[in-house]
């Protein structure tokens, strides 16, 4: 695949969610519908206090039964944490996947060196992982979520950071948690259309950086 760069993303990590109650359990807790996931289309949401204030943004994604969240790596704790506190009698179960890695998949048509629609959410297995189009923006290119080793069968690592190929930044939510807050509760055709006029709002207010 010699137009296909992969770049490890340490900064984000994995857990997953088990159990026949995952997606009612899951569904009235985030900002998307969790109604449309499925292993051939992965979705971006947040999970928001009550009173609508920002803890953490997260890709969604399915796989053999079972949820996978990517999230930034300091807060997956948190995050578990706080999810837990809801489970109650709900059928579930949470764990950390430290055995899958996160990459960034970019090169001159990403999607279809993998053999994906080039689609918004697309996704499809990989390597005993998953491989998705940024639901966010099809143009910031895919991400991977595969087993150590897997990138193997991608090609060299790109080391030159992840705007080489994209030529563009996109917003990490968690560094501006207050225009994060504002767009998922306010903005709510965002995260159900992918719109991209949805980064372009952000970026007028002054948003227009982070490393996600």
């Amino acid at each position: 695949m010699a137009d296909l760069f992969y770049i490890p993303l340490a900064h984000r990590s994995l857990f997953s969610l088990a159990g026949e109650d995952r997606r009612t359990f899951l569904q009235g807790l985030v900002s998307n519908d969790v109604a449309k996931a499925a292993p051939d289309r992965t979705l971006y949401g947040a999970f928001l206090t009550p009173q609508g204030k920002f803890l953490h943004e997260f890709f969604l994604g399915e796989k053999d039964d079972a949820f996978w969240l990517e999230t930034e790596t300091g807060g997956r704790d948190d995050f578990v944490r706080r999810l837990s506190i809801y489970k109650l009698r709900s059928k579930v179960g949470m764990a950390t996947t430290d055995g899958v890695r996160v990459f960034a998949l970019l090169g001159r048509d990403p999607a279809a060196a993998i053999g994906l629609p080039g689609e918004a959410g697309a996704a499809g297995p990989f390597g005993g992982g998953v491989v998705f189009v940024d639901p966010r923006l099809p143009a910031a290119g895919l991400r991977g979520w595969l087993p150590e080793g897997a990138e193997a069968a991608l090609a060299a690592p790109d080391s030159s950071g992840p705007n080489h190929h994209t030529g563009m930044r996109i917003v990490s939510a968690s560094a501006f948690p207050m225009a994060a807050a504002i767009w998922f509760r306010k903005r709510p055709s965002c995260w159900k259309t992918g719109s991209t006029s949805c980064m372009g709002w952000i970026g007028r207010r002054g948003v227009t950086s982070g490393r996600n």
